[in-house]
């Protein structure tokens, strides 16, 4: 752009595939947990994926604070939905195995810009005015360059899970008898609630753009 000055234009590009996390289903019982039998990780536990009219599994009412949030059919629907949605059609009757889903992919590209501008008045002397642009994708479209997954420890419930001593239908509430807090006891059956779609959440120090300007002197 000026004679006898150098201009630099430089881009980088990154691309890294989606990091693997494990679903799971989240047993909300304080203690040693009945249906494992085990502490402190009620939520590690990989998910069985019932087959349609599984006497396996049963769903029930999700229930916050005294109010039914979703009822057993929609939590159902739901659950068949992203198993669908999931591709998790292949493990029906299975219990899945671990890190069986990805986040998304992630892809920026970081812009260089430089300049150098002659100072006559100090002979061969040079200024170099120069701009980085981190993750420029990101500042033209805010959707463009995000880091979205599953964070840490790359898990995500994708119901609530109780122990049944006996199978009980979907949408029928079990008694108290039925229902074990023993961590010896035998599961006849799991009860699925609180179905939710896996959480991918927005990274939002490695998905923002940067930029940062700066002027050189040579002489």
């Amino acid at each position: 752009f000026i004679k006898g000055a150098k201009t630099n234009i430089g881009l980088f590009g990154e691309y890294r595939s989606g990091r693997p996390y494990s679903l799971t289903m989240l047993e909300n019982t304080g203690g040693r947990g009945a249906a494992f039998g085990t502490v402190g990780n009620l939520g590690k536990m990989l998910i069985y994926v019932p087959t349609l009219n599984d006497t396996r599994v049963s769903f029930g009412d999700s229930v916050s604070n005294g109010v039914v949030t979703a009822t057993a059919a929609q939590n159902e629907t739901l659950f068949n939905s992203l198993v669908t949605s999931l591709g998790l059609e292949k493990y029906r009757g299975k219990i899945l195995p671990k890190n069986s889903q990805t986040s998304p992919d992630f892809f920026k590209i970081d812009l260089h810009l430089s300049q150098e501008v002659p100072v006559p008045v100090f002979g061969g002397a040079k200024f170099k005015v120069f701009a980085d642009i981190e993750n420029v994708l990101n500042m033209i479209n805010k959707n463009w360059g995000s880091l979205r997954q599953v964070p840490f420890d790359y898990t995500s419930a994708l119901a609530r899970v109780a122990c049944l001593n006996v199978p009980v239908a979907t949408g029928t509430a079990p008694t108290t008898a039925q229902t074990t807090s023993s961590p010896t006891a035998t599961c006849a059956q799991y009860r699925y609630t609180n179905v939710l779609a896996p959480s991918e959440v927005l990274q939002a120090r490695q998905s923002l753009y940067g930029i940062r300007v700066g002027v050189k002197f040579d002489f």
